[in-house]
């Protein structure tokens, strides 16, 4: 008896509802997963680029000080950052635009996707920006996630000299391409 009732149950079709809750499990997963690497990759971008400036400003100190009998100054200087995103009636995204006081080029900039990341160390939470244009195709969208794993390995051996995390981030990067490349190529 008690057989015959677990096959039954085992033979039982999932309730629809609870499909449908896995779904957006699911759906909800992936997309906060996508918007994690997205910030990411704009936070990264936006560090290399200060790092960059940080690093060109110490190289050229020492240069100017030799030529010029000024005493360097410890002023902070400041960058702005600005984001505009246009959306649509239906609160799409359309459009986004960024420009910086510090960019290497002047003027808005285009950009398909974005990912903020700001780490909070007080709530000790990150808080992010996820953004991408509904034009944005799913090869561009696993190129950036691609992209950004890289750099976020990059950045990551720089603030905390890991090699071995380092490795092992780009390892995974490089399996979600194969992986992400596979399933475009069967889509």
């Amino acid at each position: 008896m008690t057989r015959q009732r677990a096959r039954r149950v085992s033979r039982r079709q999932p309730r629809p509802e609870r499909a449908e809750k896995q779904f957006l499990n699911v759906t909800l997963f992936c997309t906060l997963f996508c918007t994690l690497l997205f910030c990411t990759l704009l936070f990264c971008t936006l560090f290399c680029h200060a790092s960059n400036l940080a690093q060109r400003a110490r190289y050229d100190a020492p240069m100017r000080e030799k030529t010029t009998s000024e005493k360097p100054t410890t002023e902070q200087t400041t960058a702005d950052i600005h984001i505009r995103v246009q959306r649509d009636p239906r609160d799409d995204i359309t459009s986004v635009r960024w420009s910086a006081t510090d960019a290497p080029a002047p003027g808005p900039q285009d950009a398909k996707a974005m990912i903020l990341a700001l780490w909070d160390a007080d709530a000790r939470t990150s808080l992010r920006i996820d953004l991408w244009t509904k034009d944005m195709t799913v090869e561009d969208m696993n190129d950036f996630f691609f992209q950004t794993l890289l750099t976020l390995a990059d950045t990551y051996r720089n603030a905390t000299n890991n090699d071995e995390m380092m490795s092992d981030i780009k390892h995974f990067a490089r399996e979600f391409a194969e992986k992400a490349a596979k399933i475009s190529a069967r889509g």
